[in-house]
């Protein structure tokens, strides 16, 4: 077997979403990875065993087989893996766990990947809690997400920062197909008050939502709070209380 191009069929199979082709395609390199007789360097066969157990796992997690994923997840944890492998894989086990209905153990995952990597961890493990759509989960993944940016937000690649957006703009869509309303805490970044509740924190909560999701206000506007505005532009996580937010009521949004 040509194990670089059996890789790279299954790898391809499931780029194109073929996960049923490409699940027999992984298990058949697996178990000719893991055969003694496959000539490898002992110091790579353990990585490659590796890397393709945790691509199988996620092949099998996106065809609803948990039970299959988590034993792949499993041999893969079990083979060394770098804290930022370790994080991946636990809060992927976390999403098969909550999916077999075992959820203790899939919060105890989460959490668990959330301590292998306080970034990585914590934002695959959030990314997984929001699009899994619980309530309890999808508060949580907010709060993991918020902490994330608080103590680590100056040294957040661009990726990372993307991936930011991304579980945000889920946790609003669970939210709003669930007709939850958002709630907020905390001060107005702009004036230090408190934030308000009621109509106040509807809006603050239709304008934190909007930049959470790459708007800005359009530049045109103008008031004597539009240069404290623009400084914070630059801030991925901030908020506004109604009183700050007036200049911009009934404004255009640009992306």
């Amino acid at each position: 077997m040509n194990l670089q191009a059996q890789f790279e069929k299954a790898a391809a199979l499931a780029a194109m979403n073929r996960n049923a082709e490409a699940a027999p395609v992984y298990e058949e390199l697996i178990y000719a990875l893991q055969n003694p007789m496959t000539p490898i360097p002992d110091a790579q066969r353990s990585q490659l065993v590796r890397s393709v157990a945790f691509n199988l796992a996620q092949v099998f997690d996106k065809l609803g087989q948990y039970g299959r994923a988590i034993e792949f997840l499993d041999l893969g944890l079990s083979l060394g893996p770098t804290p930022f492998g370790r994080a991946i894989a636990l809060a992927a086990r976390g999403e098969c766990l909550w999916g077999l209905n075992r959820h203790a153990e899939a919060r105890a995952d989460f959490a668990a990947a959330r301590q292998a990597h306080p970034v990585i961890g914590a934002l695959n493990a959030a990314d997984s809690m929001a699009r899994l759509g619980f309530p309890e989960l999808v508060d949580l993944a907010e709060d993991w997400v918020d902490k994330v940016v608080l103590d680590h937000g100056p040294i957040l690649t661009v990726d990372l920062r993307r991936e930011v957006k991304t579980i945000r703009a889920t946790v609003l869509k669970q939210r709003n197909t669930s007709g939850e309303r958002i709630m907020l805490k905390g001060k107005c970044d702009v004036c230090q008050a408190a934030l308000g509740v009621g109509a106040d924190r509807c809006r603050h909560a239709h304008f934190r939502a909007m930049f959470q999701l790459g708007y800005r206000p359009s530049t045109g506007i103008q008031s004597a709070e539009t240069w404290r505005i623009q400084a914070l532009r630059k801030v991925d996580d901030w908020s506004i209380c109604a009183a700050c937010l007036g200049p911009f009521q009934g404004c255009e949004f640009e992306h």
